[in-house]
């Protein structure tokens, strides 16, 4: 069964409490685990979840994209970089070899040192939520060793990730597992070429790889993106390797047919990263619309939702039952909090819903949502050209992989 990552915001605390039925695990941002450390760790550990930190390396990657905040620089500390410095250039690196390895070194021990925080904390955490002890188990999933981001084959940094790799085994700890983090760019995926650079690395000696395709959102990829990425996934996880999308919607969870072990985002934001940016901050308030999979406006998918009430479900979600306004919830004026735990009981649902249905049953759905748009309101369809691109590549990816198309 693929793992429902959700990512830690140390605002949302109150969210993964309430609804830590809604999700399996937790992401924590490199960010956030230097700058929080000891509140935000005897949290998540006291959730009894299993978590993994994500160290966020693509942000020092030179050249840099706008000023460091307070975040980076306790980030930049876990990267034993020297006091000062905000970016790092391959040459840094890989001219450098005790830098490179204090770096890989950093980081581990840096995750490590978050998991083992103070106990007393933890059990204060645990008695407030009403939970038992976590097991280790519970805990800290897997290290992830720093990463950067590739966008052309066999370029500079694609060397220093393989430098990274190979001082692992004298680095790292015997447990957890090390996932290594592939992060590439949307041209490598559409091309394929991400399949060798898997090869190169010798990313399939290890149990799982988490796989970050940067700045990334699936209602706006072409076919050949979403073809390309639906290829890799199958191909590592038809050899027994586990893959996780730590930046994921509604397509990724599609793949999980064909073999994706894991995917992930925020309450209500995180289906998209761009890796290397440093600017913060939640986006504006959306709506996601169920039927669509996708975020909006308020005031646009109130607008849709009206249009469409004859053809598209309504949300019923506790949520959304509260705005209820001629059988059309009026999303509009929804407050940000109802917009987040509307959001998290959509996604449980549409998880619930692939879990259970066949590849030929969920192509059906998103083509009959297509048409229903089409019958109703042609002028709409831009809102839904997705779904279109969707069901074509997670049709023809199913196809290539043998599955078989039943309704």
């Amino acid at each position: 069964m693929a793992i429902h990552f959700l990512q830690f915001g140390h605002r949302d605390q109150w969210f993964f409490d309430t609804y830590r039925d809604q999700f399996d695990a937790v992401t924590v941002p490199g960010t956030v685990a230097s700058y929080y450390p000891e509140g935000t760790s005897a949290f998540v550990q006291a959730l009894g979840k299993p978590y993994l930190i994500d160290p966020r390396t693509p942000v020092f990657q030179a050249p840099a994209d706008g000023p460091a905040r307070p975040s980076h620089v306790t980030l930049a500390a876990w990267h034993a970089f020297p006091q000062g410095s905000d970016s790092v250039t391959p040459a840094d690196l890989l001219l450098d070899r005790p830098f490179l390895e204090g770096m890989v070194k950093g980081v581990l021990e840096g995750q490590a040192r978050y998991a083992g925080r103070s106990r007393p904390k933890i059990e204060k955490y645990q008695r407030l939520l009403g939970r038992r002890s976590a097991t280790s188990e519970e805990r800290l999933l897997a290290l992830l060793p720093p990463y950067f981001l590739l966008e052309r084959a066999r370029d500079e940094w694609e060397c220093v990730s393989r430098a990274i790799l190979a001082s692992i085994p004298k680095l790292a700890p015997t447990t957890p597992d090390v996932w290594p983090v592939l992060c590439v760019s949307k041209q490598l995926i559409a091309s394929g070429e991400v399949l060798s650079i898997h090869d190169r690395l010798g990313l399939g000696e290890y149990p799982a790889v988490v796989l970050i395709v940067d700045n990334l959102l699936e209602e706006l990829e072409s076919w050949r993106v979403l073809n390309g990425l639906a290829q890799a996934i199958y191909v590592w996880a038809s050899k027994g390797q586990r893959v996780v999308s730590l930046f994921s919607g509604y397509f990724s969870i599609l793949l999980t047919k064909l073999g994706l072990g894991g995917f992930g985002h925020g309450v209500g934001y995180g289906d998209r990263r761009r890796v290397r940016a440093r600017a913060a901050g939640r986006p504006q308030p959306r709506y996601y619309v169920g039927p669509l999979h996708c975020m909006m406006a308020r005031e646009s998918a109130e607008r849709i939702l009206r249009l469409l009430s004859g053809r598209l479900t309504q949300c019923g979600c506790p949520a959304c039952r509260g705005h209820q306004e001629g059988g059309v919830v009026a999303t509009g004026q929804m407050p940000l909090k109802d917009l987040l735990v509307h959001f998290l009981h959509a996604r449980h649902a549409e998880i619930e819903r692939v879990n259970n249905s066949s590849v030929g049953q969920l192509v059906s759905e998103l083509e009959e949502t297509l048409r229903a748009v089409g019958d109703s309101a042609r002028y709409l369809l831009g809102y839904v050209r997705h779904l279109e691109v969707w069901s074509r590549a997670f049709r023809e990816a199913a196809a290539r992989a043998g599955i078989g198309y039943t309704l």
